[in-house]
């Protein structure tokens, strides 16, 4: 039998568990004490093919012990999968600089994708739906601006560039909604010395995009208004519902993009947000200074897989923060008084999940009625 510390260090990359008064480690030393050499080589060869659960589920059935942080049988999780996970998007809004370099090659490392906004007139709505987005000189708001389509991170930023379309070629402020690769995306160099945080919040896109790539549309372009589906939105318009925007003579068979639920990183953002008000490292919850960590959180995450951080707890959270900054939470430690951050985080991420009732009200439109009398001004929501 191989000397007991040598065995024990291969446990360095198996995630901390803990049961009433125990620490997983103690139980692991326990483990290879105790169990069979075959249970020993199955438990090694786990760990050695990255498969953490099975270890644990072996090591809780060899020890008799039930561990805090693996599953039960009858429990289903759905949100670990990794081709699910790459379909989900992004909002950028919450970074510092969506296109910090490290940040940015990580997130295009794995093919995020972002949820971007265009704002421009409704006389153009026909040649967007049809053609996509390419650049064109009689379409320019700004003398002096780089080639290329420009799209915002958020809609109040997309809104101001309708004003200015609007007053070139008539129409209503319109602002389309897409999901595209970061890949596909650049800094707005224009703004590159722009001192306002606003300047961060736009990019440029060189080449044509496919109009297939656009979800929906915001009408009336307003700050708060949902996101109505490209293909309801083409279907009013088509029943002769929009004045402002004429149907079209043959109606065509088109395919575009459903939007998508925010990707499993917003959650776990918000959960750290949530774990830091209990420590240290509370300045991190507000303002410049919580785009700048956001930031450093979600380049972090991309380097570990969504599979092996479920697990992690409140104590394994505040690790990860500290080895992040580069400094120790020293004095507030309220989180462990608290049951949720006790928990490894897949027990409590429904929790920082998206709540599916506003994906479905502001990406989905539903229960939104359009004002079809005067359809320039808000709708209404349905009761429920």
């Amino acid at each position: 039998m191989k000397p007991l510390f040598e065995k024990f260090r291969k446990y360095k990359r198996l995630l901390e568990a803990s049961y009433e008064g125990n620490l997983g480690a103690e139980e692991v030393m326990k483990f290879y004490m105790n169990a069979p050499e075959d249970h020993i080589t199955a438990f090694e060869k786990y760990l050695q093919d990255d498969d953490d659960l099975s270890a644990w589920k072996l090591l809780q059935g060899v020890m008799g012990v039930d561990l805090v942080g693996i599953p039960g049988p009858d429990l289903t999780i759905t949100i670990d999968d990794e081709e699910d996970l790459n379909e989900m998007s992004l909002r950028m809004d919450t970074l510092d600089d969506p296109f910090a370099q490290n940040l940015y090659d990580a997130l295009v490392g794995k093919r995020k994708e972002a949820v971007v906004y265009h704002g421009t007139s409704t006389s153009y709505f026909w040649d967007i739906v049809n053609s996509g987005f390419s650049f064109s000189d009689e379409r320019k708001n700004f003398d002096n601006t780089s080639p290329g389509t420009y799209f915002a991170f958020t809609q109040d930023r997309a809104g101001m560039y309708t004003i200015r379309s609007t007053q070139r070629a008539g129409g209503e402020g319109i602002i389309f909604v897409a999901e595209l690769p970061l890949s596909r995306l650049s800094r707005d160099l224009d703004d590159a010395d722009s001192w306002d945080k606003t300047s961060k919040l736009q990019a440029m896109v060189a080449d044509e995009i496919d109009p297939g790539d656009i979800t929906g549309v915001i009408y009336p372009a307003t700050g708060d208004g949902p996101e109505i589906p490209i293909n309801k939105f083409i279907k009013w318009v088509n029943q002769g519902d929009i004045p402002r925007i004429p149907p079209e003579d043959d109606q065509v068979e088109r395919t575009f993009k459903d939007a998508t639920e925010d990707d499993i990183d917003h959650a776990v953002i918000d959960y750290i947000q949530d774990l830091i008000q209990y420590t240290d490292f509370t300045e991190y919850n507000f303002g410049q200074d919580m785009m700048a960590f956001n930031q450093k959180v979600l380049e972090a995450l991309q380097g570990i897989d969504y599979k092996q951080y479920k697990f992690w707890n409140g104590d394994m959270w505040v690790t990860f923060i500290e080895k992040l900054l580069g400094t120790e939470n020293e004095n507030e430690d309220y989180y462990k008084t608290e049951r949720r951050f006790q928990l490894p985080l897949y027990r409590v991420i429904k929790k920082y999940v998206e709540e599916p009732k506003y994906f479905e009200k502001f990406r989905k439109s539903k229960g939104y009625n359009l004002n079809l009398a005067d359809p320039g001004s808000i709708g209404t929501w349905d009761p429920e």
